[in-house]
Parts: C-alpha cells; structure tokens; sequence
C-alpha cells in the first residue's frame, strides 16, 4: 500500500504544479501588456503563449482558471483517494 501512496504523491504534485503554471501563463497572457512596459517579456513566452491562444486555450480567463481549477479538483481526489 505505501508503494501506491508514492506513486499517487508523485500523480498530486505533477498535476498541482500544471495547474500553477496554467495560471501563470493566464496571468503573463491577459497581462501582457503591463509586463512588456516593464521589459519583462521573452520571444520564446510570447510564440508558446500565441501557440496557445490559436488552439483556442486563451478564449476566454474564465476558461483558463477552469481547467486550474479542474486540475486543483482532481489532484484533491488523488491526494484523497476517493
């Protein structure tokens, strides 16, 4: 059983970290043009965040902080086990 127990843990803290960092990105995405007056953007954020924005990620900041949260909600259950 502890066998199980590490290998939900490793499952919890991968799906928690994608949820921080898809609020990270919904963060830089809608404010994007405060960080750029402060100088704090990279070419390599602004092609991977457009990336997204044409799949259709960026629809909406209600969309993203859906799946955040969808993901906070499941790694909840693991963490759980129920």
């Amino acid at each position: 059983m502890a066998a199980n127990k590490q290998e939900y843990e490793k499952v919890y803290f991968f799906i928690v970290i994608t949820a921080y960092v898809i609020l990270a990105m919904n963060i830089y995405y809608y404010a994007h043009p405060v960080f750029a007056s402060m100088g704090l953007t990279h070419p390599a954020a602004r092609k991977i965040l457009l990336g997204l924005r044409e799949g259709g990620f960026f629809r909406t900041p209600l969309l993203t902080k859906s799946w955040a949260f969808a993901l906070m909600v499941i790694s909840h259950i693991v963490r759980s086990g129920k």
